[in-house]
Order: C-alpha cells, then structure tokens, then sequence
C-alpha cells in the first residue's frame, strides 16, 4: 500500500514538472515569435532578456547565452542602460549555474555598476543580492554580506 502511494506521489510530482516545464517552454515559444517582427529598439533587448530567462530557467544555457548576449550587444548600440544591466546579469546567472563563480562575478560587478549609473534600485538590488549569492557559494562569508548590506 505505501508502494502504491508513493508511485502515486512521483507520479503527480512528475506531471507537475512536466506541466510547468510546457508552460515556459510557451512562453519562450511565444516571445521568440515577438522577436521575430520586434524592431532594433528596447523592446528587442527587452524580449530577448526576457527568452534567455526562460531558457535559462529551463537548463537551455546555450540558447540563453546567445539571446542574452544579443540583448547585451543591442542595448550597447542603442545606449539602453536598463537592457544592459539586465543582459549582464542574466549572463552572469547563467554562468554561476554552470558553475564558473569567478566569470559570474564579472558579470555581475558589470551589471551593478550599469545598475548604478541608470539609478535603478531594482537593478542594483538583483545585481547584489546575486553577488552576495556567488560570493557565499564560494565560501566568502564576509564578502557576501557586505553585499547585502551595501
């Protein structure tokens, strides 16, 4: 009996993931189909930050990097600061997952000081708080919590 009940728990859990799993794959499926008819403008850096977080989320690092690095490169052309910290970030995500902790913090120092040069608190926040992240994983204690408290 607690056989079956537990088949039937990783069952229900196994359907769950799959289902959440469908629904972002959608969702980058439908934001690759704005891309297609999004002009060189913020909406594209936007969009594109946007797929490489859903594919990041779902373990598509290649795919992620390649759309983050096109928003980095876009927002660069076009002086988007906020798509830029976005870019930076992400692709410092994506590396930290990969397990590269010494890139990420490249990416994510990067990211904070374009953060601060657009004041956007939010910014500035994701950009430490994932620092701190980085800087804990790694066994840095001290460092993880200055960026915290900074």
């Amino acid at each position: 009996m607690r056989k079956i009940f537990f088949l039937s728990i990783c069952y229900f859990a196994a359907l769950i993931c799959g289902s959440y799993t469908a629904a972002q794959n959608r969702k980058a499926d439908s934001l690759l189909l704005l891309l297609k008819t999004d002009k060189e403008d913020t909406n594209k850096v936007n969009h594109l930050n946007k797929i490489g977080t859903e594919e990041a989320f779902t373990a598509l690092y290649d795919e992620a990097i390649a759309h983050a690095e096109q928003a980095l490169k876009l927002s660069e052309k076009l002086n988007f600061g906020e798509g830029k910290a976005e870019a930076l970030n992400l692709l410092g995500l994506i590396i930290m997952s990969r397990g590269d902790y010494v890139e990420a913090v490249k990416y994510y120092q990067r990211s904070l000081v374009e953060a601060k040069k657009v004041k956007s608190i939010s910014l500035e926040i994701n950009a430490s708080c994932n620092l701190a992240i980085v800087y804990y994983n790694q066994g840095n204690f001290p460092q993880s919590l200055t960026c915290l408290l900074s």
